[in-house]
């Protein structure tokens, strides 16, 4: 699954708010958790916990933090629970502002994998809605 979406700010704003993760339940909107596990600031390596709903069974992930290059590409991955996946953001600059992709790549498993097609579209259209709130969050700040 894969969305973009230009949004009118510098590339170290964006980078930041995606890689701040105090905050990313209030733009990833079907998150209900979403914290770092590890001490220290956030780099390759760390760790965070995520909890959300998705077609209405709740999944929580435990994802490591396997690039952090700073301003354009994180990549988290996690191998347990009902969907493994590889949830990677990259940015570049596009004109004055940034472009955003973010991509999920995942292996979904009992239910979630018998409802594929269904399941990708949810996840698509979520992955939309949560780039507009991120740029609404930017739009305030």
């Amino acid at each position: 699954m894969v969305v973009e979406r230009v949004v009118e700010h510098p590339i170290d704003t964006v980078f930041d708010l995606i890689a701040d993760q105090t905050k990313t339940t209030q733009w990833c909107l079907a998150l209900t958790e979403c914290k770092l596990t590890t001490d220290g600031a956030i780099d390759q390596g760390s760790k965070r916990v995520v909890s959300r709903k998705f077609l209405g069974v709740k999944l929580d992930w435990e994802f490591d933090l396997d690039a952090f290059e700073r301003p354009r590409v994180m990549t988290w991955s996690t191998k347990k629970g009902k969907a493994p996946m590889v949830d990677t953001y990259t940015l570049e600059e596009a004109g004055s502002g940034t472009r955003i992709r973010h991509f999920i790549d995942t292996q979904p498993t009992g239910l979630l994998a018998l409802l594929g097609p269904i399941a990708k579209a949810k996840g698509t259209e979520d992955m939309a809605k949560d780039l507009a709130a991120l740029e609404g969050l930017l739009d305030a700040a």
